[in-house]
């Protein structure tokens, strides 16, 4: 509809005379204007304003709403897509980082290899080879004197059971078998023993009550962080006294070791030693943390920690 206002004007520019300044048509503009209202061919101008404006406010509310919301949904896209990103390149440094500690490990497991081909070759070898050449000798004598020598083949059972020591001791340093359940405990305290009895160095096994641990991947780990951990104590460390604790809590398990020695801390968390970074590596692998710390007075104490197993299923 058309504003009374608008048809006023409508009328003027058409009917108008200029020249005369009359009207042309007719003088009753009035009363056409108001027979035009009357039935509804226009509208009030003040109403019909309102109307508009109320519409055109709604309107442009719904547009600074519409972007606000676009820069909110704007600014979470950049944020995810940053965070994205940041993740993609910790993926990589770390994808990286465990190409470097594959081929780490490879080189190590090469050396470990030599080095029990070496302790085979120049340790039980060289054992059975005396005992062989031994046994050939006192079996010729035996025959040429026509004589029994029960303390000679005395001395040959003993060294075929220094040669199975070795042989035990060799292949357990090479897989140390399965180590679920209770294993873990005994093998644990046994690699205890057998260091001190290498070494000469006092070392203790803690472990006041039954651990299980039904992940042999998890077991093997922890068996080769002991490991390497006393074998660095031995090398390095100059201790006195090394302790290996396996404890346990309400949520973790705890397998520490501990010594007196000269306790070197420069720089460990940087350290570039490959035995280092394959424990550590190890401790993440299963989802533990790895610490190092000073054992006091002196000495290092080496701590890895994992959540029980029936508290991760619980959380899973």
């Amino acid at each position: 509809a058309t504003s009374r206002r608008e048809l006023a004007a409508f009328f003027e520019r058409t009917f108008w005379a200029q020249e005369t300044s009359e009207w042309v048509v007719s003088d009753r503009l009035d009363d056409t204007l108001a027979f035009l209202e009357d039935n509804g061919f226009i509208q009030e101008t003040g109403p019909q304003l309102a109307k508009e404006k109320e519409q055109q406010m709604k309107v442009e509310a719904e547009l600074r709403r519409l972007t606000l919301a676009y820069k909110e949904m704007k600014r979470q896209v950049n944020e995810k897509t940053d965070e994205l990103m940041q993740s993609n390149k910790l993926l990589q440094a770390e994808i990286v980082e465990r190409k470097k500690m594959e081929a780490q490990i490879l080189e190590v497991t090469q050396a470990e290899q030599k080095r029990f081909g070496s302790q085979l070759h120049d340790g039980l070898c060289q054992e059975l080879t005396a005992i062989l050449l031994f046994a050939k000798n006192l079996t010729q004598k035996m025959e040429k004197d026509k004589t029994l020598e029960l303390a000679e083949l005395k001395k040959i059972s003993d060294m075929l059971l220094d040669a199975v020591d070795q042989a035990r001791d060799t292949a357990r340093g090479l897989y140390p078998g399965e180590l679920e359940g209770t294993s873990l405990m005994h093998s644990l305290e046994e690699l205890v023993s057998s260091t001190q009895n290498l070494s000469g160095i006092p070392c203790r096994f803690h472990c006041p009550e039954p651990i299980l641990i039904d992940d042999n991947d998890v077991a093997t780990h922890l068996y080769r962080i002991a490991q390497e951990a006393l074998s660095n104590a031995v090398k390095h460390g100059e201790p006195q006294n090394i302790e290996v604790l396996f404890t346990k809590n309400e949520e973790n398990i705890a397998l520490a070791i501990k010594d007196d020695g000269i306790g070197v801390m420069n720089d460990l968390k940087n350290a570039k030693g490959i035995g280092l970074k394959i424990m550590r590596y190890r401790a993440h692998l299963m989802g533990a943390t790895f610490q190092i710390k000073p054992n006091l007075p002196r000495g290092l104490s080496l701590e890895c920690s994992f959540a029980r197993p029936e508290i991760r299923r619980s959380v899973a």
